[in-house]
């Protein structure tokens, strides 16, 4: 009983976290496009100018840092507590990377599949700064460490530090689907979601695996940096195809060299209890509604944000 009613309440605070994050994910464009709008002969954040990117920086500690600091404790979770952490030898570190961009690539063409399959161009109308893509040495430092270093370990503080923590005191097998699942949908937008789920489960894994934050989050951001430079090649690129086979050809050699090197996956009793009552948890309902209440109607945070500015 004691358990159940812990489990409860854990499961509440995880959905107050993810209200939070959804709510300031979907509402950060929105406040862009206001203050481009009103404040433009002072600020233009589409620019991707210092002052600009340290905004960005801001609101991405806001979203993602602010919720760890105030719920981990309520979780009793240390963030950076390890129970069995060590030193991982570099070059499995560098065989998860490449093992994360083939399963990131693999996802990706699966996602690109269905995509085409329904003919759902506006699914995947993800917008691109073009002036970005022209030249590496043109891309603004400060939107690099926002973009491709800060976003990627706050979302693995969050998501495999605290979410998967908390939710592995129930059973490894609902860990990893349900924070992934959380993970794909609220960084993934829907629109790349096979490749974000299934990337997030790898990272779990490893996270459980391992043992060491500090390994998930080096293995993320060589993912991240890799689909950074994945921008300068066209799909039907040459060299592109070969770098992808390549990773593919060292992403069989790393799991075959490490076969027996397998994470022991518990048998959990009751998952279906906690799979139940992980989704009859109040503020996790809520938090499911928020999503597809701001993804079908993005003009509620318009509403809210208009209302806001009336009275600053």
């Amino acid at each position: 009983m004691i358990k159940s009613n812990r489990m409860k309440k854990e499961f509440n605070i995880i959905g107050m976290i993810l209200c939070v994050v959804v709510f300031l994910t979907y509402m950060y464009p929105t406040v862009v496009e206001y203050i481009n709008d009103n404040y433009s002969n002072f600020i233009n954040i589409f620019s991707y100018g210092f002052i600009d990117n340290c905004i960005l920086i801001i609101s991405a500690l806001i979203t993602y840092l602010l919720p760890i600091l105030f719920f981990a404790p309520l979780l009793y979770i240390n963030v950076f507590h390890t129970k069995d952490g060590g030193n991982t030898q570099l070059i499995n570190v560098f065989g998860f990377i490449v093992v994360g961009i083939g399963i990131y690539l693999i996802g990706n063409a699966l996602n690109s599949g269905i995509i085409f399959m329904f003919n759902s161009q506006d699914m995947y109308n993800i917008p691109i700064n073009e002036s970005l893509l022209s030249n590496f040495f043109e891309v603004k430092f400060t939107y690099f460490i926002y973009m491709y270093l800060l976003y990627p370990v706050l979302q693995e503080l969050l998501f495999r530090s605290v979410i998967l923590k908390t939710l592995n005191r129930y059973g490894n097998y609902f860990s990893i689907i349900i924070s992934s699942i959380m993970f794909a949908v609220i960084v993934g937008r829907l629109q790349t979601f096979i490749p974000m789920f299934m990337m997030g489960c790898f990272l779990a894994v490893i996270s459980l695996y391992n043992k060491n934050i500090s390994t998930v989050l080096f293995v993320r951001i060589g993912i991240e940096l890799f689909i950074f430079s994945e921008m300068f090649f066209p799909s039907s690129s040459f060299v592109f195809g070969i770098i992808t086979l390549l990773i593919y050809a060292l992403s069989g050699l790393f799991i075959y060299k490490n076969r027996s090197r397998q994470i022991v996956m518990r048998d959990d009793e009751n998952q279906s209890y906690v799979v139940r009552t992980f989704f009859k948890s109040f503020m996790v309902i809520v938090s499911i509604i928020l999503f597809f209440v701001l993804f079908k109607f993005p003009f509620v945070i318009d509403k809210f944000i208009n209302f806001i500015s009336q009275y600053i």
